[in-house]
């Protein structure tokens, strides 16, 4: 019998033979000046609206992973407690842990939450009705975090809910639930054609239910998916100089390109047949 090295579950939830075979040890890529730059970025915007350096000092910490795979959320918890070191700080929050989690096991333990960037849409603003920094500021920083990292995969855990986002890049880089659109596509930006999994948040998996396997392995399949593009596109790399949109033939695609209305062009993958009742169970209530 085929040995798997992937562990044999996630959050408690044991995992099946046919999930965890699919776990691959991704690439790592070397430092880049342009991990310091986006800190540098994060210090000036936080310091712009006086925010304490535990506070700042911790999103540093989450953005300081590596270039090529970024995870957005949507904005930091209300009740975060920064003087914790940022290992007890992760394990204090139940999104940030369980995103640890899902990390280590769609690497099979090769990274964690401390070697991927994870950025917020909304920085420095934990309440909806807080003035300042406004969205518009918010989402200007995201889109120049993003512009500076320059990452072959970007996870998007996040969506406009009570703060509409008119960044057109940014809008790029949304995601927006189950079913009601492609979950993956390839975003023209200035440095290539990056993956953008459109997923959901880690809060709706762990936070408002005990026990719910359906929307963890669902949000971790996203996970396999985005290390599995960042793979490729890495093979690609060495022949193409990094176009991403080139690994998509080494994966199932749906006959045609689909055209969506910001003439990004869109390729649906298909989704291993496990998922199916899952997607169907969680369409109705993924926001």
């Amino acid at each position: 019998m085929e040995t798997i090295d992937a562990p044999l579950g996630c959050l408690d939830i044991p995992l099946p033979r046919c999930i965890r075979k699919l776990v691959e040890v991704p690439p790592t890529p070397d430092s880049l000046p342009s991990d310091n730059d986006v800190l540098d970025l994060i210090r000036k915007f936080g310091r712009k609206y006086d925010r304490s350096e535990n506070e700042i000092r911790k999103a540093c910490d989450l953005a300081a992973g590596h270039s090529d795979l970024v995870v957005i959320l949507e904005r930091p918890a209300r009740t975060h407690n920064y003087s914790l070191g940022f290992k007890e700080f992760v394990a204090n929050c139940r999104t940030l842990d369980a995103l640890d989690k899902f990390i280590k096991f769609a690497t099979n333990k090769t990274r964690s939450i401390e070697t991927v960037s994870v950025f917020d849409a909304l920085s420095f603003k934990p309440y909806v009705n807080d003035d300042r920094p406004s969205n518009d500021d918010c989402y200007s920083l995201l889109e120049e975090m993003l512009k500076t990292k320059k990452p072959r995969v970007v996870i998007c855990c996040w969506s406009e809910r009570n703060a509409a986002c008119s960044n057109d890049f940014v809008r790029q880089f949304k995601g927006g639930g189950v079913g009601r659109q492609l979950f993956r596509v390839n975003v023209d930006t200035e440095w290539g054609s990056p993956v953008a999994i459109r997923s959901f948040h880690p809060s709706t998996a762990v936070c408002y239910r005990k026990y719910n396997p359906e929307y963890q392995i669902l949000l971790l399949h996203h996970f396999m998916a985005a290390f599995s593009d960042l793979d490729l596109s890495i093979a690609t790399d060495r022949e193409h100089k990094y176009n991403p949109a080139l690994a998509l033939n080494y994966l199932p695609t749906s006959p045609d390109p689909v055209r969506v209305a910001d003439a990004e062009v869109c390729h649906e993958i298909e989704e291993p047949p496990w998922l199916e009742q899952i997607n169907t169970r969680c369409r109705s209530s993924i926001m």
